[in-house]
């Protein structure tokens, strides 16, 4: 199993409860201490393989040269996880170009990479399970940053679009997992974003490893859409 953004926060939480139900975890990081950091807790829970790579998702070379090397130390990925995400709250209002173009290229342009990468395999098996983390605010916009929306409701429909082809194509147990969080209490930028718009007032930031149990629970559930906190599925067909 891979997952994206694993040296802290949800990818770390997600990593350790996969690792409880005995996954190998190829732990990914642009933050390499981090993520090594995350194999040393695996390994105090658990027995199963586990080894942390530096990549900049970003990159198709270096996705690409992941998967040759996970199967090499791990073996074939049937699971993988797009955790990474990043939200710059600089200047929201006007972010620079640099800024724009990196929550694309980690929220949005990272996928098609890892599913590039990893898909074939599951394809060729006949088995997997691809989960990526998007948000909430795919489902309600947020004034004010553009970027972020609209790299995160690009994800969405990616996989999306990406579970409608895999039925196309009779790939019946490869499973796509969508998770749209709220605030989770796992990033700065995000409970600062929280904050700001006073949504801690309406329910307390979620906390990483309690997201990370509710994601697994569906995960193996085979849900198609992971909505956290529960209420917003209520709030979102109201929406529509």
């Amino acid at each position: 199993m891979k997952v994206t953004g694993a040296a802290g926060g949800l990818g770390r939480a997600l990593a350790l409860e996969l690792a409880k139900l005995g996954c190998h975890i190829a732990v990914v990081d642009v933050n390499i201490e981090g993520a090594e950091e995350t194999v040393r807790q695996i390994h105090e829970i658990s027995k199963v393989k586990a080894k942390a790579y530096k990549v900049n998702i970003t990159s198709f070379a270096e996705v690409s040269d992941l998967e040759a090397n996970v199967v090499r130390d791990l073996g074939s990925v049937t699971i993988f996880i797009n955790n990474a995400g990043v939200i710059l709250l600089h200047n929201p209002l006007d972010p620079e170009p640099d800024d724009v173009q990196r929550m694309i290229n980690v929220n949005l342009t990272s996928h098609f990479w890892t599913k590039a990468a990893f898909l074939p395999t599951m394809k060729r098996l006949r088995k997997g399970h691809i989960e990526t983390i998007t948000s909430a605010i795919s489902l309600f916009p947020l004034a004010y940053n553009t970027a972020y929306t609209a790299s995160k409701c690009g994800a969405t429909a990616h996989m999306k679009t990406l579970r409608l082809e895999l039925a196309l194509e009779k790939q019946n147990d490869i499973h796509v997992t969508t998770v749209l969080p709220m605030f989770l209490d796992t990033n700065d930028e995000v409970s600062k974003l929280g904050c700001a718009i006073k949504a801690n007032r309406v329910y307390p930031l979620i906390k990483g490893k309690t997201a990370a149990r509710r994601i697994v629970k569906g995960m193996l559930a085979g849900e198609r859409e992971i909505k956290l906190p529960y209420i917003l599925d209520i709030l979102h067909r109201i929406w529509k």
